[in-house]
């Protein structure tokens, strides 16, 4: 679970970007410089497909472990 969410600006630059950590872990969201961000973090899409992804590879990984597979 997110434990602190902090959004930073930068008002010379007009930069948008996301700090997200849950404590133990950080990692920084941005949007595409077509978009008018920096590129120097996760996209919206990108955290989006990550999380999905991450559900499919636990969901298999728990399936293989209980079946005993290797």
């Amino acid at each position: 679970m997110i434990g602190c969410c902090i959004a930073s600006q930068n008002s010379v630059l007009k930069v948008h970007q996301s700090f997200i950590s849950n404590g133990k872990h950080a990692v920084i969201g941005d949007e595409p410089i077509n978009s008018k961000g920096t590129d120097l973090g996760f996209s919206p899409v990108e955290f989006i497909l990550a999380g999905i992804s991450m559900c499919k590879v636990a969901t298999i990984r728990n399936v293989a472990r209980r079946k005993g597979w290797k």
